[in-house]
Order: C-alpha cells, then sequence, then structure tokens
C-alpha cells in the first residue's frame, strides 16, 4: 500500500496502489504473441471502451478550456488514472503492456460534412513505473520458501534449485569443501576452475524459455550481492538434437583460488549467487531449474571441475 498517498516518489514490489473496483469497461481477447496481432484486429493493441460519461465529462472540461485540464499537474490531481487488471475468474496468460498505452477521446466537428477528431491522454509519470509480481507456490517442491524463510536447500526441493528472477527466485551455491584441496599430498596450485550448469531435462522448452544469460556474483550469508564471480556472462548453449549438453559454462578460477583460501567456515555461509542481469531479470518470466550433485538425472547435474598443479 501507499505510505504517502499523493507524495510517494520511490516504489517497490511489495507496493500495492489502492484503486475502485467499480468496472468501466472490459474486453475479451485472443492474443497471438507471435503474429503480432489480435482478435481485435489492430494489430498487437488492445481497445477497451470506456463509458460515454466518462468520455463527456473529459469533453466538457476540454471544450469549456477548464483550469483542470490546462496542466498536467493539476489535471493529474483530478484524474487519478486507471488500473488495468485480468479477470482472475478465467484462465489466461500474462502478457506486458509498453508505455504506449492512452487514454482516447473521439469527437467531431459540427458542420455539413462529418470531421472525426481524437485527443488523447497519454501515459505519465514514467519514473514512478513498478513491477509486483506474486506468484503462488503452493504444492510446489517449493512451496516452503517464505519470507520467514527465505533460504531452502536443494535437498528439500527434490535435488533441485530454482532460478526466476521476476518471481524472486534465485539459485545460490556453496562449497565448503573447497579447502580439502588443501590437505591432498601433491597440491600445489589451482591451474583452472570451470563450473557448468546444467537446466534439468523437461523443464524447459520454447514456450517456458532458459535464460539467454545467466551471471554469478559474490554473496554472503545475508544474500547481499557483490561483484562477479565469473569470467564472461555464461551465455546459454542449448543441444538441439539431444538436449544433454544444454548448459551455461563459465571460468571461475580467480574465485576457487580465492575461496579454497578462506576455509571451510567461510565457503559454508559465502558463495555464489545466480542472478539473471538487466533488464531482463525483472521484464520476462524465463527461468531455470538446476540440478544439484545429487540429482537422479546425471546428465543434468551442476559441476565444478578444478584443474591443480601437482610435484607429482
Amino acid at each position: 500500500m501507499l505510505n504517502y498517498p499523493g507524495t510517494q516518489l520511490q516504489f517497490f514490489n511489495i507496493d500495492t496502489i489502492p484503486y475502485d473496483p467499480t468496472i468501466l469497461g472490459s474486453v475479451d481477447v485472443q492474443i497471438n504473441p507471435t503474429a503480432g496481432f489480435t482478435s481485435q484486429k489492430t494489430g498487437d493493441s488492445i481497445k477497451i471502451r470506456l463509458p460515454d460519461a466518462q468520455g463527456k465529462l473529459l469533453f466538457d472540461l476540454l471544450f469549456n478550456q477548464s483550469d483542470t485540464v490546462k496542466t498536467a499537474t493539476t489535471f493529474r490531481g483530478f484524474f487519478k488514472g486507471l488500473t488495468i487488471y485480468p479477470d482472475t475468474t478465467m484462465p489466461g496468460a500474462i502478457y506486458g503492456f509498453r508505455d504506449s498505452l492512452f487514454v482516447r477521446l473521439h469527437y467531431h466537428e459540427p458542420g455539413v460534412v462529418y470531421q472525426p477528431l481524437i485527443v488523447d491522454f497519454p501515459y505519465v509519470n514514467k519514473t514512478n513505473q513498478f513491477n509486483r509480481i506474486t506468484a503462488d507456490r503452493t504444492g510446489t517442491p517449493i512451496q516452503n520458501i517464505s519470507e520467514l524463510n527465505p533460504e531452502i536447500s536443494s535437498a528439500a526441493t527434490g535435488n533441485a534449485s530454482y532460478l526466476q528472477s521476476a518471481t524472486a527466485l534465485y539459485v545460490k551455491l556453496l562449497f565448503p569443501t573447497l579447502g580439502n584441496l588443501l590437505q591432498y599430498p601433491d597440491y600445489l596450485s589451482v591451474l583452472r576452475a570451470t563450473l557448468t550448469i546444467k537446466p534439468v531435462d523437461g523443464t524447459y522448452s520454447p514456450i517456458y524459455a532458459l535464460p539467454p544469460q545467466i551471471n554469478l556474483i559474490n554473496t554472503t550469508q545475508a544474500n547481499t550481492l557483490g561483484t562477479s564471480a565469473a569470467t564472461g556472462t555464461g551465455s546459454l548453449f542449448i543441444d538441439y538434437l539431444y538436449g544433454a549438453n544444454t548448459a551455461y559454462t563459465y571460468d571461475v578460477t580467480p574465485y576457487i583460488q580465492q575461496a579454497i583460501l578462506k576455509g571451510t567456515q567461510d565457503n559454508a555461509i559465502n558463495g555464489i549467487m545466480l542472478t539473471i542481469p538487466a533488464p531482463a531479470y525483472n521484464t520476462t518470466f524465463n527461468r531455470v531449474v538446476v540440478g544439484d550433485q545429487f540429482s537422479p538425472l546425471l546428465v543434468n547435474r551442476i559441476s565444478l571441475n578444478v584443474f591443480y598443479a601437482s610435484y607429482f
């Protein structure tokens, strides 16, 4: 809810804006996202007719040159805006709208020849745009994740972790046994380390798309994000033939070299966070399911390969 109605300048994904539940207009439309048109035959746009009384009110204000419509500030004080939301009683999908939406007033000049005219009321205050996305995870392997329980082991979720930034799901990797390398009698130093993340087979498709890129970011016990933990962005390689080689691959040599020196206690609480880079992290619903080292599907397990120098 709004902290300071009318004066709040910053919004977060936990905020909501109250609105009058009275419905001014509705439309039942089919969207074809790949073809770029809707069943209204208006290209990729959707039109919702508002009540005639609403149009007459706006027209009278313009016709009478009311002070209410002379500046954007006074008009916003009068016309607070419109809420667009889906009918939750009907099945459907999630779609986004560009910031080109507007209210269009249709009228005509008096005369012998009919001359239709329009006035557009555009979308304003773009700086106050924010996304609020909620997710119902009831009955899923991650249903126990909550504000009070924000972190859960992959052992409790079917040996899999879930990344979908738009719904605040992230994957945290910990390597508590890295320090064991120092106990190897032939260990000298790490030469190279690669991390391979393989999405679980059957959890992605052209419809349930994988994120094109996933970043690896240093993180702490409090899950705060720091600097990059890998060389490169780990662009996705898709094995269209068999699927087994679909993976994100990273060079994490510098990270592993430092983590080994930090010891088991530090590596048990501080690690790497998988994130989707901006702006996709809050504008798309791409997701990935990552199998851990005990995943029943051997070909879909995450793996860290460490190459080290030996004096033998």
